[in-house]
């Protein structure tokens, strides 16, 4: 099936919907977020509103997640656990993957290390949460280097390539679900880009989007 078009976005836009979705534009990336963080996370209202304009949803997961220090078995654990509630809290169905970004490009050492760590604690709480039996898959937003190492080492089982080109990796992965860019999509009220409202994003049918029951 060809490529769907996309966007993700770090405030709710579901007053847009019908614009978005008139734009040709098939899911929107909505973040779930530590409770320190300045923007609000996406909850069910929003991804009922998303559904209801004919919308699918992507989950994702950020907090400080372009410093290393970040990036550890325990901040691993506790985020993956908050992110886990959250999207039980937002009804977001079985089977469905949050990504978790991996906003920087780190070096390999970095990513087998820190990084990876930081993974198996999101691994480890997801199980603890579904009591053995994860209800959501894992997903990575990163650089291709990221991707593939954590899809390779059973520490995700999603992957989101970042559209920073020059990250390591990007040219060679082509293993990707979603692909990041920075593409105007031409919606009336949004502008595009680092500097605007929302990135573009293309997706494969795997990408993991889901619409809720209203």
């Amino acid at each position: 099936m060809p490529d769907l078009i996309g966007m993700d976005c770090a405030k709710d836009y579901s007053n847009f919907a019908a614009a978005i979705k008139g734009a040709g534009v098939s899911f929107v990336g909505r973040y779930y977020r530590w409770p320190a963080s300045r923007y609000a996370p996406l909850t069910y209202t929003e991804a009922a509103a998303l559904s209801d304009a004919g919308l699918y949803v992507v989950a994702l997961w950020e907090w400080i997640s372009n410093e290393i220090s970040n990036f550890s078995y325990h901040d691993g654990f506790a985020q993956g656990s908050s992110a886990y509630r959250q999207a039980m809290s937002a009804h977001q169905p079985a089977g469905t993957p949050i990504y978790f970004t991996v906003d920087a490009d780190f070096a390999p050492g970095q990513i087998a290390g820190p990084v990876s760590d930081y993974f198996l604690g999101v691994v480890d709480a997801f199980e603890a949460m579904g009591r053995g039996n994860s209800a959501y898959l894992i997903g990575v937003y990163g650089s291709g280097l990221s991707c593939s190492w954590l899809l390779n080492h059973d520490r995700a089982q999603r992957s989101w390539l970042s559209g920073s080109d020059g990250w390591s990796g990007y040219r060679r992965f082509d293993d990707w679900d979603i692909r990041q860019s920075f593409d105007d999509l031409n919606i009336p009220g949004l502008a595009p880009g680092a500097e605007g409202d929302y990135d573009s994003d293309v997706a494969k049918s795997t990408f993991g989007g889901f619409q809720v029951l209203t």
